[in-house]
């Protein structure tokens, strides 16, 4: 368990989503639901809805995610009463499709079981996107067993999420930019390109296909839900020029509505410390949007 202590902030409408301060200090029941799975409820005092109508966000973390990290993501949502489960990924899933379809279906399967008529929110940061990814394409191909998961999420946030364009060319630009994400030096970035596209030639029958049929999924078929989209202008892990090809396609089809904060210069996943009054206001109104809080709760 941890704890958040502080002064109690009181805030004007139910709806604000901020950082709050608590007057007493509150501890979060972390449970290990599996090796991937960690929910995280806060006492049931602090719930602003009642316990039936209550959504659960599902935080898919970034890659190798420092649990510090993901924990100040977690609290926005905790000190507005609201339980997280959190579906850490390694990068095996990422690189062997197999093992991100293991994760999905154990997902899918306790939400199913062990959370059946709860609201879902979704909130997926980076490579942790691709995974939510994966958990929809097992909806959509398991449609009679885990229907009902998909009709229960009233949102979703995908939050630096690396898309880099449709088909091959998208690998090779998610490519491009985890060269340059990963070390300034060009020498080294030329190396780190030329490994990844050997490891897809080596792999090709067992990673391109799923790959390009993730990304296809992502441009043809999204949820259709309520979607907010943050990047920024100078993160190559995101592909900013076919991120906006993306979200141009989703708002010209108008199935769903689409809210983008987008900044010229940031930090990929780590919005929240460069820009943190923007990006918490971004989120409060967002979950206005969605209309996630009840109007007669009180703190």
């Amino acid at each position: 368990m941890f704890r958040l202590g502080g002064k109690l902030k009181l805030i004007s409408k139910i709806q604000d989503f901020v950082p709050v301060r608590w007057k007493s200090q509150f501890e979060i029941k972390m449970t290990n639901v599996s090796s991937h799975l960690i929910l995280r409820k806060v006492p049931d005092s602090l719930a602003k809805q009642s316990q039936c109508s209550r959504p659960l966000v599902l935080l898919f973390p970034w890659l190798n995610s420092k649990p510090k990290a993901v924990d100040r993501y977690c609290g926005l949502y905790h000190k507005n009463g609201l339980d997280v489960l959190t579906i850490r990924s390694d990068a095996k899933h990422f690189l062997w499709p197999s093992k991100g379809v293991e994760i999905a279906q154990e997902l899918l399967e306790y939400l199913s079981k062990e959370k059946p008529t709860v609201p879902l929110m979704v909130h997926a940061f980076s490579v942790g996107a691709y995974t939510y990814t994966i958990c929809f394409m097992e909806l959509v191909n398991n449609a009679k067993k885990y229907g009902n998961v998909k009709t229960r999420i009233c949102g979703q946030i995908l939050d630096s999420f690396t898309y880099g364009g449709q088909k091959e060319q998208g690998l090779s630009n998610m490519g491009n930019g985890i060269a340059i994400a990963a070390t300034k030096k060009s020498f080294l970035q030329s190396m780190i390109r030329g490994g990844i596209a050997s490891y897809f030639t080596i792999t090709r029958p067992f990673t391109v296909k799923f790959y390009a049929d993730a990304l296809e999924q992502v441009w043809e078929m999204p949820i259709k839900v309520p979607t907010l989209v943050i990047y920024s202008k100078d993160d190559p892990m995101c592909c900013p020029e076919e991120t906006e090809k993306l979200i141009a396609n989703w708002t010209e089809r108008n199935e769903f509505d689409v809210t983008t904060k987008c900044w010229d210069k940031s930090v990929h996943a780590g919005h929240l410390l460069s820009h943190p009054k923007e990006y918490v206001d971004t989120l409060s109104q967002f979950s206005k949007k969605i209309g996630i809080y009840s109007l007669q709760a009180k703190l």
